[in-house]
């Protein structure tokens, strides 16, 4: 689970649950992204690491569920230089990990996926930068398109 520290949405928590049938869920463990405007999160079974997106600080934090269900922050500032990014998914076999980057940012506004290669310690290591397909802000606004329309992904 994600969410704001006290209500503050410019720094992130991941929360880990145990029992989440129960009400209220068992809260295990939680640490701080340390980034701004955390978003979106994926776990990878395979390596039991976890990542969150940061939109405002433009990266994609790790952190390390261990035995004990106790997660912590392996690294705030992975993907550095995605631009705004919203969403994130993982491929089937949990090798790689999609995010969207909307380039609201950018001068040519243009919104970009990255591929990483989701790495044993929690890393993330770029394999591929996609544009094709995504037309841009500048593109969509003039086909009567909605300015950063781009929010979501889907891998099939």
């Amino acid at each position: 689970e994600l969410a704001g520290i006290e209500g503050n949405f410019d720094r992130g928590v991941v929360s880990v649950m145990a029992n989440i049938d129960s009400n209220p869920p068992l809260l295990t463990s939680e640490a701080e992204s340390g980034a701004t405007a955390t978003c979106w999160i994926e776990y990878n079974p395979l390596t039991s690491c976890i990542y969150t997106t940061n939109n405002g600080s433009r990266s994609i934090s790790s952190f390390y569920l261990n035995e004990d269900s106790e997660v912590e922050l392996v690294s705030n500032d992975l993907g550095g230089g995605l631009d705004a990014p919203t969403d994130m998914i993982q491929s089937s076999d949990s090798k790689y990990l999609y995010a969207l980057s909307t380039g609201a940012q950018t001068e040519d506004l243009q919104p970009l996926i990255y591929v990483y290669e989701m790495t044993g310690d929690c890393g993330l290591k770029q394999v591929q930068v996609i544009a094709d397909g995504l037309d841009d802000e500048a593109t969509r606004s003039a086909d009567g398109g909605v300015v950063n329309g781009y929010v979501g992904l889907a891998l099939f």
